[in-house]
């Protein structure tokens, strides 16, 4: 069931990066140069760099291996260790996105917030079989992220539980993450979870 779990869990967050970066534009602009007058280049045109997309070749694979070292206690022979080592493999999708402006944002942000309340549900349950909460668990983490995220571009782990964490502000049908994330009570205080995964995962990591 851990397994199961693991896959389900890195196939949401490798889906949400996908569509978060089909949503996000970059403004940035660049001058072509022209004709050359002596030896500077003359820039005229003005060109607009349009919004691109994140596509995997096929056959893609995402693959994350987990180590497990022990130390033996024996005294003859030294130096002995127990080695537990499996890998996850998740194939990536390598579907294209139509290039019509109004179908990408409105199917985008639907799918978007389609897979990460799946996201948000594999990890109830897995917390619950852990005997926590998994609900309010869920909720505090979205309420804390704006508390104990940095900046972004700052830190590589922060960027990506933001994109995770992330709501829009202006829903017109908010649902319960929607309201964690624009909460500004007191997170621990409004979603009762005898821990904060957020701190652990930012103080440790």
């Amino acid at each position: 069931m851990r397994v199961k779990h693991s896959f389900l869990i890195i196939q949401s967050v490798l889906e949400i990066l996908q569509l978060t970066l089909a949503n996000s534009e970059c403004p940035l602009d660049t001058m072509t140069p022209g004709t050359r007058t002596g030896t500077e280049p003359n820039f005229t045109k003005l060109l607009h760099r349009k919004r691109r997309h994140l596509v995997f070749p096929k056959s893609t694979t995402f693959v994350i291996t987990v180590i497990g070292l022990k130390s033996i206690q024996v005294k003859e022979p030294t130096n002995w260790n127990l080695d537990l080592e499996f890998d996850i493999i998740w194939p990536i999708p390598s579907d294209e996105i139509s290039s019509e402006k109004k179908i990408i944002r409105k199917k985008s942000n639907h799918k978007l917030r389609r897979h990460k309340r799946d996201f948000y549900n594999t990890f109830e349950l897995a917390l619950q079989r852990l005997g926590f909460p998994g609900k309010n668990c869920i909720l505090r983490t979205i309420c804390e992220s704006k508390i104990f995220l940095q900046p972004p571009g700052i830190s590589f782990l922060d960027d990506l539980l933001r994109v995770i964490l992330s709501h829009e502000e202006d829903e017109e049908n908010p649902d319960l993450y929607d309201i964690a994330y624009q909460s500004m009570n007191d997170c621990h205080k409004a979603y009762q979870c005898p821990i904060s995964l957020l701190e652990l995962l930012v103080n440790n990591f």
